[in-house]
């Protein structure tokens, strides 16, 4: 029984991690466009990466929810959408800023979103600094 409340409290804890990744997103969307120098910029597109993989592909993975099942994210839409369409727009999103900085940051973002080296990378650094990031 209490499995199926921890299972309701991290699809909670997804819309809300969504929310606040989309949020940031769109913030560095506008940092970038307004820079004259985007590559300074791809630590943190390569960081935000490693948070989209830990908050909302490793919940995914985990609790393994219905991809059509509804979502509330406010800042993609005011209504429920699919956990689908919720997470592709984050996705593309996260690509399309590595993109605008270069090739060498969108591998290392899709690197870390399928769990690769530079992920194993970023784990063990926030490991050492004391567990920043769950």
């Amino acid at each position: 029984m209490f499995k199926s409340f921890k299972k309701i409290k991290e699809y909670v804890n997804l819309g809300s991690a969504m929310e606040t990744l989309n949020a940031e997103l769109d913030q560095l969307k506008c940092q970038i466009e307004n820079s004259s120098n985007s590559i300074e910029f791809s630590e943190e597109v390569v960081g935000l990466s490693f948070v989209i993989r830990n908050e909302i592909l490793n919940r995914m993975d985990e609790y393994n929810w219905a991809i059509q099942g509804p979502i509330k994210v406010p800042s993609i839409s005011s209504t429920n959408i699919s956990l689908f369409k919720a997470y592709t727009i984050i996705l593309t999103k996260i690509r399309s800023l590595a993109l605008n900085i270069d090739q060498e940051t969108l591998e290392l973002v899709n690197d870390v979103l399928e769990k690769g080296d530079t992920y194993c990378k970023l784990e063990n650094i926030f490991k050492i600094q004391g567990g920043i990031i769950h």
